[in-house]
């Protein structure tokens, strides 16, 4: 399983919030899988989501889920290559706070999301340049595939973590 969860660049977040920033950030590293079907199950039932949020009594952050089935005859080479220049992109905007990128189960279905410090942050990057050449692979790579997207609310006190689905 590829997980792929590297620091945003703290120098975009002012002063007053950065330690609150890097708690964030350390507290989506600590995400894992907590079914061998999390590509298939819920996103919120899939991940240790309580868990690893664990730290930070209260919270808001926007998460992308992207379900696909890939095509057998997929071009690897050239989807982990325009994969790794949008996620090297994303990390120059700031607001990334976590990439996961997992395998293909044994009908290829496939699973990945973002967690962003914002949804305007999420929106501004999807405009980028690699993001928007990596999109123009999925016809060729992919079966079927769909973009999910939330609001995860962690509320204080309680621990509960919230998923909102979003219809955008």
């Amino acid at each position: 399983m590829r997980m792929v969860l590297r620091p945003f660049d703290l120098t975009s977040i002012p002063e007053s919030e950065l330690e609150t920033s890097e708690r964030e950030r350390r507290a989506f590293l600590r995400l894992r899988p907590i079914t061998p079907s999390y590509q298939t199950a819920p996103i919120e039932e899939g991940f240790n989501w309580e868990e690893a949020l664990a730290d930070l009594d209260a919270g808001e952050w926007y998460l992308v889920v992207f379900r696909s089935v890939r095509r057998p005859d997929a071009n690897e080479q050239a989807l982990t290559e325009f994969d790794d220049q949008a996620y090297a992109e994303a990390l120059m905007t700031g607001g990334l706070l976590c990439y996961f990128a997992g395998d293909l189960d044994a009908q290829r279905n496939c699973l990945s999301f973002c967690v962003w410090r914002s949804r305007e942050e999420a929106q501004r990057t999807a405009l980028l340049p690699r993001h928007a050449a990596a999109a123009q692979l999925a016809p060729s790579t992919y079966e079927w595939f769909v973009l999910d997207r939330y609001m995860i609310r962690k509320v204080a006190g309680s621990g509960r973590i919230i998923f909102d689905r979003l219809d955008d």
